[in-house]
């Protein structure tokens, strides 16, 4: 049947076996044409009430359909659509003032067309394209989609004045646009590929979906916006978004490549894996929840920050490569391992680090107010790991800190296995503690604290000016060498109480400007200064302070202020000085001081079994006490007291010498 032109002021029926509309149609009240066959319209079709348009086989629109057109070619606003096909194709126009339906048992073809109800769209098909600038919209109220397959790229346009729901298998919106004024349901069960494309709401967006593609430049936003997928492919510019908050459930996310997942509210992401490398960045202006699932974190080159609260669990292994994870909140990163090289962890409040395995910090920054770190090793050299308040550091293995940076604005707590700090820092504004149960490089580096400063370990290298240093009391205990050589300093504003096995000040300095207190089984005090400005007291098994062969330059001395004490087995001082400005007690089994001089500006107390001073000098301007066995004072050697001197010694060889 081909129908050229009518017009009715009533309702128009057709029934045929296949239908041709060549000319314009027109009903005052319903349009209705049904067939079993093919329906072709290529005439402008329209009726005030109802078009209704039934084909088992082809429907094909080239032309409008139209209802809501009174006689006098105004509209209404009750005008409905209905089309219902085996295949639909449409590139013309199909617009309802009040509803409009399409359904297609197989496909529906809209590709350059217009499927448009005023107050509602619904479209159900086996298989919907509307690429090609093909346009399905509610100019005011919904729109409904229920498909397998959804083709709306290529500047394909699916969009709603009210709520927008789409239900499908698969949906392709490259280059396309969905969007909404209310909110929008997308429920995908396979992929959703947005490549380029637009997934839009004025209000909430919720989007479920088997996997999304959301990369090159895709943009997925709302005011509230929830996705559930699988993996998530948001690289190269990808956008996910939320004016309000924004809640991502998905396996592997891909945010790198300047990727983009924020929110203007609460975030919270729940994935098994998140790659951030090359500027990829999650952050929102509330709070961040990040639960990793126990995955991988690529955060190289990376951004994670929220000025709230900062959550982030489960996080397996975790590279921050010249990433940044931060918050103005306090907030606690647990990790198998964390990679920080070149990298940021900050938080404006408190920070605690929980990482089971390695954490690498090479020339990274961690930074809190308050830090609190547990790690199995931490490799921090060139590094800064810092705090504004206390610094709590617990490593099971190894710490190298290398030219790196330990250091808080109150107390630092150090514990590990060992700790390399060749021309490193570890410091505290207050007390620093640091337990070691192995040994401690510290060759040009410095301990520093401005309260006090208690060190334990099995050994100290601080050769190369290395520095030990505080106000307050310093307590060192080893039980193995403090190797102090060249230019190594120990040093404390208040009490400094030093115990080791061997103490090598060859050329270094121990200072003390309150009570100095040394235990050692054996000193080597060579080129050496051991001074206190307070008293002195030395238990040291074997003291070597002999300055032979040295010019007056490099000669070292032990000196006090105050009193000194020495006890112990040898004392040697050949060419040395040993020298008190209160009393000096000296208890040994054997005293070498040949060219040596030993003295006190006030009295001086020696019980030696053997004194050897040929040449040497054992001085007190007050009282003098000496008792022993034997004493050799040859070769210009000189015992002598400015008051009282008194000798209790049962040999003594003065060839040469003087006791006086």
């Amino acid at each position: 049947l081909t129908l050229s032109q009518a017009v009715a002021s009533g309702a128009v029926a057709v029934k045929a076996n296949a239908v041709e509309v060549k000319g314009p149609l027109y009903a005052g009240t319903s349009l209705s044409v049904t067939t079993p066959g093919d329906l072709s319209i290529q005439q402008n079709v329209a009726a005030r009430d109802v078009v209704t348009l039934s084909s088992t086989g082809q429907l094909t629109n080239t032309a409008i359909i139209e209802a809501g057109i009174n006689p006098d070619n105004s509209r209404n606003t009750t005008g409905d659509v209905v089309l219902s096909a085996g295949n639909l194709t449409n590139t013309g126009s199909v617009v309802a003032s009040r509803a409009l339906q399409a359904t297609a048992s197989q496909t529906l073809n809209n590709q350059g067309g217009t499927l448009s109800g005023q107050a509602s769209t619904r479209i159900t098909a086996t298989t919907l394209d509307n690429r090609q600038s093909g346009r399905i919209m509610s100019q005011g109220g919904s729109v409904e989609v229920t498909a397998s397959g959804v083709s709306n790229g290529q500047k394909g346009l699916i969009s709603s004045a009210g709520t927008l729901t789409i239900n499908a298998a698969s949906l392709d919106n490259q280059q396309g646009v969905v969007r909404s004024t209310g909110a929008s349901t997308l429920t995908v069960t396979d992929a959703v590929v947005n490549q380029g494309g637009e997934v839009l709401s004025d209000t909430g967006l919720t989007l479920t979906s088997g996997r999304l593609d959301n990369s090159r430049s895709g943009r997925i936003a709302g005011k509230g916006v929830t996705v559930t997928t699988g993996a998530f492919d948001n690289h190269l510019d990808g956008r996910l978004t939320s004016t309000e908050a924004l809640r991502l459930t998905a396996a592997q996310v891909n945010n790198s490549e300047a990727g983009r997942i924020a929110s203007a509210m609460a975030l919270t992401a729940v994935v098994t894996g998140l790659d951030q490398h090359a500027d990829g960045r999650l952050y929102s202006n509330g709070d961040v929840s990040l639960d990793l699932g126990n995955g991988h974190l690529n955060n190289q080159d990376g951004l994670i920050t929220a000025p709230g609260q900062l959550l982030l669990t489960r996080l397996g292994t975790v590279d921050n490569q010249r990433g940044e994870i931060s918050s103005a909140k306090g907030f606690t990163l647990a990790a198998t391992s964390l990679d920080n090289t070149d990298g940021t962890v900050l938080s404006d409040e408190a920070l605690i680090v929980r990482v089971d395995k390695a954490l690498t910090n090479l020339r990274g920054l961690v930074s809190g107010k308050g830090v609190d770190l547990t790690a199995a090793t931490l490799n921090n050299d060139s590094g800064e790991v810092s705090s504004e308040a206390g610094l709590t550091l617990d490593v099971t293995g190894e710490v190298s800190n290398r030219q790196g940076l330990l250091s808080s604005a109150a107390a630092t707590t150090l514990e590990a296995k060992s700790l390399d700090n060749a021309e490193g820092q570890v410091m505290a504004d207050e007390e620093l503690t640091v337990i070691l149960a192995q040994a401690l490089d510290n060759q040009a580096g410095t301990l520093g604290a401005g309260l006090g400063l208690d060190l334990r370990a099995a050994s100290l290298d601080n050769r190369l000016a290395g520095a030990v240093l505080t106000d307050g009391q310093l307590d060192i205990t080893l039980t193995g060498t403090l190797d102090n050589r060249t230019g190594g300093q120990v040093q404390a504003k208040g009490m400094l109480n030093l115990t080791s096995q061997v103490l090598n000040n060859q050329g270094g300095r121990v200072v003390g400007q309150d009570l100095l207190t040394v235990h050692s089984d054996s000193a080597l005090n060579r080129g050496g200064v051991i001074r206190a400005d307070q008293l002195m007291k030395l238990f040291i098994g074997d003291l070597d302070n002999s300055q032979t062969g040295l010019t007056a330059a490099q000669k070292g001395a032990i000196t006090s202020q105050a009193g000194l004490e020495f006890i112990g087995q040898r004392l040697g001082n050949q060419n040395g000085l040993l020298n008190a400005v209160g009393v000096m007690t000296l208890q040994a089994d054997t005293l070498l001081n040949g060219t040596g001089r030993i003295a006190s500006q006030s009295d001086l107390t020696a019980t030696v079994d053997t004194v050897t001073q040929q040449g040497g000098e054992l001085v007190a301007q007050g009282t003098l006490t000496l008792t022993g066995q034997s004493l050799d004072n040859r070769a210009g050697g000189l015992v002598g007291a400015t008051k009282a001197l008194k000798l209790t010694v049962d040999d003594i060889d003065n060839r040469a010498g003087e006791v006086s």
